[in-house]
């Protein structure tokens, strides 16, 4: 989903406001990622009011009134990134105008904000561009760390969970798309057109993915042998399951498990 233009208007800045400052009313046009370095600001959106602390961050939306009040206690410094024409999706809009987000301004945030700030988007279009990427990493950093990036999901028609509640209670069992459509009270053919429909994928490749979930935590987490794992997800034999398994996550069971084993190691140290 493209919630940004590439020609959109992109804007960084930060300031130190003296104790007791006062910003606003103003009408906010734009999309507008605020966070504070130091001391406190309190934001009011419309009627709604809220305060932000050192270390934390919230995003504005477009189209409200909003005014700021900073430092209680000494000055304040906040930053500020943005973009001039969001195309933001309704929903998007709607989930981020119903209730005020606060996060954490992580360091991760820190580091994209330091870098595009240091870029001089006058030395020419790559600049440009490098600060526009960095900025556009901030928003949508802030946007999936609140959910409104996850488009709403229709619900699952109740066929495709009688058939998906179905593989998980019986998944080391050799369930074939007859059964799974008799289970879900409809004809294969039409079982596959709901599950395309619904998640995307057919019943049988969505089988694959659960039992090599359960093959992948099964590695991680006991000291079963290969063709064991590959018994109690629902695999004919230790040669089909590996075979699957390889061509799912690119290495074989074994070396999944060797390098699970050595990263968890490694973090035990």
């Amino acid at each position: 989903m493209k919630i940004f233009e590439e020609n959109s208007g992109y804007f960084i800045g930060d300031v130190v406001y003296e104790q007791y400052s006062v910003l606003g009313p103003r009408w906010q046009e734009n999309l507008q990622l605020v966070y504070v370095y130091s001391g406190a600001m309190r934001v009011r959106v419309e009627d709604c009011q809220y305060a932000l602390a050192a270390g934390e961050m919230t995003l504005l939306a477009p189209r409200h009134r909003e005014r700021f009040w900073f430092g209680l206690d000494g000055p304040t410094r906040h930053g500020w990134c943005g973009v001039a024409k969001p195309n933001l999706q309704p929903w998007s809009l709607q989930r981020l105008k119903r209730r005020p987000m606060v996060l954490p301004f992580s360091q991760d945030m820190r580091s994209l904000a330091a870098m595009a700030y240091a870029v001089d988007p006058r030395s020419g279009v790559l600049q440009e561009r490098y600060r526009d990427s960095l900025i556009r990493a901030m928003l949508y950093g802030f946007l999936i760390a609140a959910g409104c990036m996850d488009e709403p999901r229709q619900p699952l028609h109740a066929a495709v969970e009688r058939a998906q509640n179905s593989m998980e209670q019986r998944l080391h069992e050799p369930l074939t798309l007859a059964g799974l459509a008799g289970v879900a009270g409809t004809s294969p053919a039409h079982l596959i057109q709901l599950f395309k429909r619904d998640t995307g994928s057919t019943p049988k490749q969505y089988l694959r993915r659960l039992r090599i979930a359960a093959a992948e935590r099964l590695l991680v987490s006991t000291g079963l042998s290969v063709g064991e794992i590959g018994y109690r997800v629902g695999f004919a034999n230790p040669q089909h399951f590996s075979r699957v398994f390889s061509q799912h996550c690119g290495v074989s069971p074994g070396e999944w498990r060797r390098r699970a084993w050595a990263v968890g190691a490694a973090v035990e140290r």
